[in-house]
């Protein structure tokens, strides 16, 4: 996912605005395999300060995760907002210069985006990861997908503090 930006380098205060798209590979993250069934998507506007170029751009992919309580594969639609400073190699920066957001070098003329596009995509994926909020997952007691049937499981754990007055029932009936 590499950019050209030569021109923009040698033209201050002018705009570029560039639209990529990119089939990205499955990600690792945390023992879990992370895919795109869809091209990723960016679009990404760079304006060139006289000093550095500065961006803003958007995201949109759909990455397939898996669900923490039912363990099935789901689809979240992803739209990330992101700033990015491009810096010529080897020129003086500041601290104070550089702003929130990524710092990329230019070499030769020249960006790749992709690091920066996983690492957006990355730290924008949900930590609890579930398929919807109404997922009821397995059952703990007998591992039954909830989804799919009713518990199987017969035994009440009765608290001990009640267990007389059950008996008092039992004795009834």
């Amino acid at each position: 996912m590499k950019i050209e930006v030569g021109w923009l380098q040698h033209h201050p205060h002018e705009t570029e605005v560039f639209h990529l798209s990119k089939k990205i590979e499955g990600i690792e993250i945390a023992g879990e395999t992370v895919t795109f069934p869809e091209e990723v998507h960016v679009d990404l506007t760079l304006t060139n300060t006289g000093r550095m170029i500065v961006g803003n751009g958007k995201i949109n992919a759909v990455a397939i995760l898996t669900c923490g309580r039912c363990l099935r594969p789901y689809q979240l639609p992803m739209l990330v907002d992101f700033y990015v400073q491009l810096v010529e190699e080897g020129a003086a920066v500041t601290r104070d210069e550089v702003e929130t957001g990524d710092v990329l070098v230019i070499r030769d003329e020249k960006v790749d985006l992709e690091p920066l596009v996983i690492e957006n995509i990355v730290v924008n994926l949900p930590l609890v990861r579930v398929c919807n909020e109404d997922c009821r997952g397995f059952c703990p007691g007998c591992g039954v997908d909830l989804a799919v049937e009713a518990c199987r499981c017969q035994e009440e754990e009765i608290d001990p503090r009640w267990e007389a007055l059950k008996a008092l029932l039992d004795n009834k009936n």
